[in-house]
């Protein structure tokens, strides 16, 4: 009986702490807090850079390279918790 008891108060917890994390994902994807929010997004090595065209190729770049990233990560820390 402590053994199902236990088990039952972890698969629980387990299902609180995903319903928790999909609540986390969906504050992170706000957009209050978009990339164009966070801090990374004006790093001083890209805002020094002279010539425009080239500071916009490289800031799309850069964005492209941390939502994907975002993604990735949200989606690994589901998949982890789902498992």
């Amino acid at each position: 009986m402590t053994q199902i008891c236990r088990n039952q108060y972890e698969q629980e917890t387990s299902e609180q702490e995903y319903e928790l994390l999909k609540q986390k994902i969906a504050y992170y994807n706000l957009p209050s807090q978009s990339f164009e929010c966070s801090t990374i997004s004006h790093h001083p090595c890209i805002d020094s850079i002279q010539n425009l065209t080239v500071r916009e190729a490289l800031m799309k770049q850069f964005k492209d390279v941390a939502i994907q990233s975002r993604i990735t990560l949200f989606n690994m820390y589901l998949k982890s918790a789902e498992d």
